[in-house]
């Protein structure tokens, strides 16, 4: 297919995990064979360079306000230069079709797009909506109106909606829809996947032997990434001996590294509710429980400012030996967090995903996330299969420190086993599965779309085409149709 991706976060300066999977999805799909045209911003006088992802084109636009995607974003320009001639004349050409836009901010974009190939006496290719997070659901009071108005037009606009939740499904559902919307309207989830940057890194030696370690006592030997990790008998291992070898570990005297940290790897930004975590380091170091455990808490802290140089203070000054990852995190730096990493807490108390919970499962390390179903990656780690674990978050400090703690007593325990088992269903779901299924849907909501406009040509003998993108029939319907494998 060919498709136009307009995200105001991609490779310039990525600052969230909304441009982080931006990447991604552009990433798998032109690794597809998809043809892409990318709409993305980028910081006023950035010099880097960006990485287009496999995409045919990128075009940037220059905005002057950087590293946020609610109301204060600059949505506005952001749009302004989605509907540059320079942009209307790239999409005129590539013939798209369809748009994918992610998340409130691109629906403008869309329109002012959308008007500049009008004038062109261009095809207009849908629009997907494809929702990164629902962004009214944690706004503040004054901005909560004005985004879920954009939210709801983006939903009723679009030939398709995606999500990355049951939870962001069911709220738009009840909070944005209508009692009348249609089936073709109602937000169908898709899970977000691992990265394939992390996807393609080898397991920690310990998951490995671990994973090793379950398949020997079922008689049975896995099919593990590493190449060293299976004899050429094709034998379970039988040894720790064996088990050490085959996970990695090249000297089998040497014990494997303990899981030490604590961790928290979110953005710096009220949404991602951070302090939660600061509290908690806070309660644990004042019950002395830290240091009878041996753990050292670490927290990700690339961004600046008051608010998140506040929380940095806060946390030195309970754990003066606390670790504060303050450059940018690359996957190999990611890794090496998450391979020495005990428990990750993941601190708020609604994420329409929370990407880093995947990641860090992927180098064996369990997630606590706030119970209920709100956290999008428990959707994909279930606590019922031992993947992931889940308490009440709104409980006053202590007694969730007094939880984590428990939980950190079982290092040898429950944490191992359900860090091995959320490693093997993180890196089950691929970014190739998940562009595969992208597509699928994209295919599925075109083809009813076309079937639909036929039908009311063709039986209810209307004038259809009777918005402002009215055009010859057949230029219209021809380039949406999908394209067979």
């Amino acid at each position: 297919m060919r498709l136009v991706f307009i995200t105001l976060e991609f490779s310039a300066s990525t600052f969230s995990g909304n441009g982080i999977y931006a990447r991604s999805q552009v990433r798998a799909l032109a690794a597809l064979g998809n043809e892409l045209l990318v709409i993305s911003g980028k910081p006023a006088g950035y010099q880097g360079t960006s990485e287009n992802e496999g995409a045919a084109e990128l075009f940037e636009v220059e905005l002057p306000v950087w590293g946020s995607l609610d109301r204060s974003s600059a949505w506005e320009a952001f749009a302004e230069g989605a509907g540059s001639e320079a942009v209307v004349s790239a999409v005129a050409r590539f013939q798209a079709n369809a748009v994918l836009g992610v998340d409130w901010t691109s629906l403008q974009a869309y329109k002012y797009l959308s008007t500049g190939l009008q004038h062109s006496a261009a095809l207009i290719p849908p629009y997907v909506f494809m929702n990164y997070r629902v962004y009214h659901r944690t706004a503040s009071a004054d901005d909560r109106t004005f985004i879920a108005a954009r939210e709801s037009q983006a939903v009723e606009s679009s030939v398709l909606t995606t999500v990355l939740s049951r939870s962001d499904a069911q709220y738009i559902q009840n909070q944005l829809l209508g009692p009348s919307t249609t089936a073709a309207h109602l937000p169908v989830v898709l899970l977000p996947a691992l990265r394939s940057d992390m996807e393609g890194l080898p397991l920690p030696p310990d998951i490995a032997k671990k994973q090793l370690s379950q398949s020997a006592h079922w008689g049975r030997t896995p099919e593990p990434r590493n190449a060293a990790a299976a004899s050429s008998t094709g034998n379970a291992p039988s040894t720790d001996a064996d088990l050490d070898a085959a996970a990695g570990n090249g000297n089998c005297e040497q014990p494997m590294k303990r899981r030490k940290h604590l961790t928290c790897c979110v953005r710096l930004s009220p949404e991602k509710e951070p302090e939660r975590f600061v509290a908690l380091v806070e309660q644990l170091a004042g019950s002395g429980a830290l240091q009878r455990l041996g753990i050292i808490p670490l927290m990700c802290g690339s961004a600046s400012g008051p608010y998140a140089d506040g929380l940095k203070a806060r946390l030195r000054a309970a754990v003066p030996d606390a670790v504060i990852e303050e450059r940018f995190l690359g996957p190999a730096d990611l890794a090496r967090i998450f391979a020495a990493t005990a428990l990750n807490v993941h601190p708020p108390l609604y994420d329409a995903y929370g990407m880093t919970v995947v990641e860090a499962a992927s180098q064996g390390a369990p997630s606590l996330v706030n119970a209920g179903g709100h956290v999008g990656a428990a959707d994909l780690l279930s606590k019922e299969r031992g993947e992931i674990f889940e308490a009440d978050f709104s409980v006053p400090e202590h007694e969730l420190a007094e939880h984590v703690e428990a939980l950190l007593k079982e290092e040898q325990g429950r944490l191992a086993s359900v860090g091995a088992a959320a490693a093997a269903r993180a890196r089950s779901w691929t970014e190739a599965a998940n562009a595969q299924k992208l597509v699928q849907l994209v295919r599925t909501a075109l083809q009813a779309r076309f079937d639909a406009i036929c039908n009311r040509i063709f039986n209810g003998g209307e004038h259809v085409l009777d918005n402002y993108w009215a055009w010859p029939l057949s230029a219209y319907l021809l380039p949406i149709l999908p394209e067979e494998d």
